[in-house]
C-alpha cells in the first residue's frame, strides 16, 4: 500500500491534534534553552510555536509516516 502525506489535508483537519500540543504548551513553564522533540510534528504549525518558545533551545521535528 503506498501512502502519499498530504501536508495541507492534514493541517486542515489536524485541528484536535495541535489544540493538546498547545495547551501542553501552555502549561509548562519555558526556560527558554530546552531541547524539544516534537515526534509526529505534522505540517509544522505547533513546531513553529515550540520554536518561538525556546529562542536559546533546539526543535526537532520527526514526521512519522506509516507505511
Amino acid at each position: 500500500m503506498k501512502y502519499d502525506w498530504d501536508a495541507t489535508t492534514y493541517d486542515r483537519i489536524s485541528n484536535a491534534q495541535e489544540s493538546w500540543g498547545h495547551e501542553i504548551i501552555k502549561y509548562r513553564k519555558w526556560k527558554g534553552n530546552e531541547i524539544v522533540l516534537d515526534a509526529g510534528c505534522g505540517s509544522g504549525s505547533t513546531t513553529k510555536i515550540l520554536s518561538m518558545k525556546v529562542p536559546e533551545g533546539k526543535v526537532i521535528a520527526v514526521v512519522l509516516i506509516c507505511l
